[in-house]
């Protein structure tokens, strides 16, 4: 019997032969198998399991984080490296930005000849074409320009300007089945290629109250008949944009104003619009962009879009608006236009350029150059 004195020590544990803070396996599960047990039985020895992340650190990479610190980055070194514009600097940059491609023209131009071929085949005859319009004038807009033929016809006028309308509309509406051809007064439009590539055709009836110059008798605006005489109305337009101290003027204004039109959905004429520049240039001593377009809308809300006597005297008066309702839609945006542009104008005079800037931006539906130029 042994006393508590002679009992043998308890075993020690093996000391692990490892290096301190060496990571040692744990004992393996298959060392108790049964005899005869291989690799392919044993059971996969545990893993070291991963703790979480502590807070405030990131498993992976932020590339958002990055991309914000090199946008702020950029940021400062392009507002360092732009240049400022001046407002007459910005209006010269929006003018060359609105003037059509050469290719906008021969695009919308490759459809003359089977136009011109359907119409030539119709039972009312047809005397001669003219191209008329912004394209022909000089006074168009990029991506907004519409080829506008005029067809002489030689079949007696009818009473109906929509009689007129609807001989045009069948005649090319059986040459190009396929195509959206309809009637928008005061032409016919064939809308190639999606209205991507749009044709305006004008049927006029030739008349001699003009003497040595054509007159015609067109469609009107919103209903009947109108006088027409677009060698003159050019020629008019040519002549007041070639004067020495306004050279390009009445072009340049009549393109700003049709840019307002396009840009913001207003309802009126483009003819109209074109014939009241070149009419406001013709009264002044010099052309200055600022200034003048602000002067021409509100001389066009003042007198609240009136109809417009012919300068030349060739024709009758034209109508800004198709109908009462456009009209007043007209108006709306007018009143509006006219009060950004006067802001911007009396921004200009205090030489306070990023406010002008601001307004004319405003005023040309955000499509007016930017200040900060690279």
């Amino acid at each position: 019997m042994h006393t508590w004195k002679s009992r043998p020590p308890p075993a020690r544990p093996a000391r692990s032969t490892s290096p301190p803070g060496h990571w040692r396996r744990p004992e393996a599960h298959w060392l108790n198998s049964p005899p005869g047990a291989t690799s392919r039985t044993r059971p996969p020895s545990p893993q070291p399991t991963r703790l979480p992340a502590r807070q405030g650190e990131h498993r992976r990479r932020r590339p958002d984080l990055r991309r914000r610190r090199v946008s702020r980055r950029a940021r400062s070194t392009v507002e360092s490296d732009a240049m400022a514009l001046s407002v007459t600097q910005g209006f010269d940059l929006f003018l060359k930005q609105l003037t059509p491609r050469a290719g906008e023209r021969e695009a919308k131009a490759r459809h003359r000849s089977s136009v011109q071929a359907s119409l030539r085949t119709a039972s009312f005859g047809v005397l001669w074409f003219r191209e008329t319009g912004s394209f022909t004038h000089g006074t168009g807009v990029r991506g907004h320009c519409d080829v506008d033929l005029l067809v002489s016809i030689k079949a007696v006028r009818p009473g109906s300007s929509e009689t007129a309308l609807e001989w045009v509309k069948s005649a090319l509406k059986s040459s190009f089945p396929y195509t959206e051809v309809v009637i928008r007064r005061p032409t016919v439009q064939v809308r190639f290629a999606s209205g991507a590539e749009t044709w305006e055709v004008l049927p006029g009836f030739v008349t001699y109250r003009g003497g040595a110059t054509s007159v015609y008798d067109i469609p009107g605006a919103s209903r009947g008949w109108m006088d027409s005489a677009p060698t003159a109305h050019l020629d008019y337009v040519n002549e007041v944009n070639e004067r020495r101290a306004v050279t390009g003027g009445a072009k340049a204004l009549a393109r700003l104003t049709k840019a307002w039109k396009y840009y913001n959905n207003v309802p009126v004429s483009s003819f109209y619009l074109e014939m009241r520049a070149a009419q406001h240039i013709a009264g002044e001593p010099s052309f200055v962009p600022v200034w003048d377009i602000c002067r021409l809308l509100e001389k066009l809300d003042g007198h609240q879009l009136a109809d417009m006597n012919d300068p030349v005297g060739k024709a009758g008066r034209f109508a800004a608006c198709s109908s009462e309702a456009t009209r007043r839609e007209a108006l709306s945006k007018l009143s509006t236009a006219a009060t950004r542009a006067r802001k911007a104008l009396d921004a200009y005079q205090k030489e306070d350029h990023a406010t002008a800037f601001t307004y004319l931006d405003l005023l040309f539906a955000h499509r007016f150059p930017s200040r900060w130029q690279s």
